[in-house]
């Protein structure tokens, strides 16, 4: 009877690393995805909490951290994290004439086709002296096209 009773803490033991294993493979297999795509900061919080997780639920100096482990995660994930991501984006070059180098944007922009019933349209700018005209090409027939004034 002794060994039996003294086995079952033991097993216990085991069951919750085993638990708290299969839980950071997934969390892990998470941060690989995320910093794969580009979420570094993502993939590091995700990461931080994971191994705090894991030190409380199965160390025995973490034990009594248990009971505030939750309130911790709540307030890092929801308050301090979000609050260092700002700043962090505030000092850095994430700003919309960053995204795209300016020569992307015009290709983007000028590939644009303005569409009406039946008929599609290409459209381009002319620039001469100073002035500019817009056209409107129809792609079926390439002889066809509607021009402005000439403007500034």
């Amino acid at each position: 009877m002794m060994s039996a009773s003294t086995s079952t803490p033991a097993s216990g033991k085991w069951l919750v690393i085993a638990i708290v294993g299969v839980i950071d493979l997934l969390l892990l297999y998470g941060v690989t995805l995320m910093y794969a795509k580009g979420e570094a900061a993502f993939a590091l919080l995700i990461l931080v909490l994971a191994s705090a997780g894991s030190w409380i639920f199965i160390s025995q100096k973490g034990y009594s951290y248990r009971y505030i482990y939750p309130s911790l995660l709540g307030v890092i994930t929801f308050i301090v994290f979000p609050l260092l991501y700002t700043v962090n984006v505030a000092f850095t070059n994430f700003s919309s004439t960053n995204l795209l180098p300016l020569e992307r944007v015009k290709a983007i922009h000028l590939a644009k086709t303005y569409r009406t019933t039946g008929d599609s349209f290409t459209f381009k700018m002319f620039h001469q002296n100073g002035r500019y005209q817009l056209a409107l090409f129809q792609k079926r027939k390439s002889e066809e096209f509607y021009i402005t004034e000439a403007f500034t």
